[in-house]
């Protein structure tokens, strides 16, 4: 008596022992690999949003007028927006909220900056590292023109060459017997 081979389908394999615990198997590798898969997107995204929180909140600065703490006046503290150390600083709290919000509303870094300069005003933005970034490259681009200068000046005002003899045209001989008659003339003198 042979046995006559059985055709493979889907619903064989579902049927049999080995074959459903390698689909089990399977299915649960792939649902792992999908919720670490999701877990690394979303972590990735609260990155994002918190790299970009502290970068526009280290470009901001607190508008907070705590004038008896600081005595600095109305113009605010000039302390970057997540480093204000005043005590009852009301201002601080609200624009980080204000941030917050726009960050998780999706809005662009320009959007978020524009909306704050046209609520807190033009000094809402630091401008401080720009303009020392700027002054930095300025300052390193007149030093090194005041280098060339220099040193073109010395290689211009360089002592001229010494004379070789083919220089001035006369022939090598004729020099040779110059020198050599002048030498003669001053060892007897």
């Amino acid at each position: 008596m042979t046995q006559q081979p059985v055709p493979i389908t889907s619903g064989f394999l579902s049927t049999t022992p080995h074959a459903s615990r390698a689909i089990t198997r399977a299915r649960k590798s792939w649902a792992l690999l999908a919720t670490f898969t999701v877990l690394m997107l979303s972590m990735a995204a609260g990155d994002t949003t918190d790299a970009r929180y502290k970068t526009l909140g280290h470009r901001m600065v607190c508008m907070c007028t705590s004038e008896p703490a600081t005595g600095m006046g109305r113009e605010g503290c000039k302390q970057v927006l997540l480093e204000c150390t005043h005590a009852e600083c009301d201002v601080s709290p609200r624009m980080t909220r204000e941030l917050k919000v726009a960050l998780q509303k999706g809005d662009s870094d320009d959007m978020i900056l524009n909306s704050f300069v046209q609520t807190y005003g033009a000094d809402v933005v630091e401008q401080s590292r720009t303009a020392s970034n700027k002054m930095i490259w300025v300052m390193a681009l007149a030093v090194l023109t005041s280098i060339i200068i220099v040193f073109s000046r010395k290689w211009r005002s360089r002592p001229a060459v010494a004379a070789t003899p083919g220089s001035h045209g006369c022939d090598v001989d004729e020099f040779r017997d110059r020198v050599r008659r002048e030498v003669e003339s001053d060892d007897w003198q």
